[in-house]
């Protein structure tokens, strides 16, 4: 017996001949790949969280790209990163988030170029170290937990202070993204004080 897929018929099928009932059907399927083909007039917002409701934690993941922007919510833009890092530029800049960075840390040796995607408001130390462990865990000559752990501590002696930002992007040496102070804030976030220059 072969698997049929309702998603696979849904992407092959002339938008012509696809009714509600086939598209209502793909969706209870929960198949996540359906976001990548699903017409525009049946990509509604309840239609796209049944779908990410149903796929659960599969490894499966869309592109974001093929959504709308108006369609692209918090939760939506949340779940596309999770499943794949290569959707943050996708993401509105409002949406960006410290969960994101922390994904983004995760596999930061694959795709540090992403790093500048990153409002500045949204990095800490916990997400720094991470990206530091990532970056020097695959070489076996590089004593990670020792070095990272007097990152961390000159890193949090000056917490609060304005230089400690500065230093994360020094200590990285990753994209050529400075800081500045500023009254007006650097993003989203109403009590941020900081901005890209």
């Amino acid at each position: 017996m072969t698997n049929f897929s309702i998603c696979t018929a849904i992407a092959n099928l002339p938008v012509s001949l696809l009714t509600s009932e086939i598209i209502k059907a793909g969706v209870e399927e929960g198949n996540i790949r359906l976001l990548d083909c699903l017409p525009v007039e049946f990509m509604t917002m309840e239609n796209i969280q049944r779908i990410l409701q149903k796929s659960g934690d599969g490894w499966s993941s869309f592109s974001l790209s093929r959504l709308p922007v108006d369609k692209r919510s918090q939760e939506v833009c949340n779940v596309a990163v999770e499943k794949d890092i290569d959707n943050l530029p996708e993401v509105p800049y409002t949406l960006r988030n410290q969960n994101m960075l922390k994904v983004l840390m995760g596999s930061l040796k694959n795709h540090m170029h992403y790093l500048a995607l990153i409002p500045s408001c949204c990095w800490n130390v916990e997400a720094v170290y991470k990206g530091i462990r990532n970056l020097f865990s695959g070489n076996s000559s590089y004593d990670y937990r020792r070095d990272a752990i007097t990152i961390t501590v000159v890193v949090s002696m000056k917490k609060g202070r304005p230089w400690k930002r500065h230093k994360y992007f020094f200590l990285l040496s990753l994209v050529p993204l400075k800081t500045e102070r500023s009254t007006e804030g650097c993003c989203h976030y109403p009590d941020c004080q900081w901005k890209l220059r």
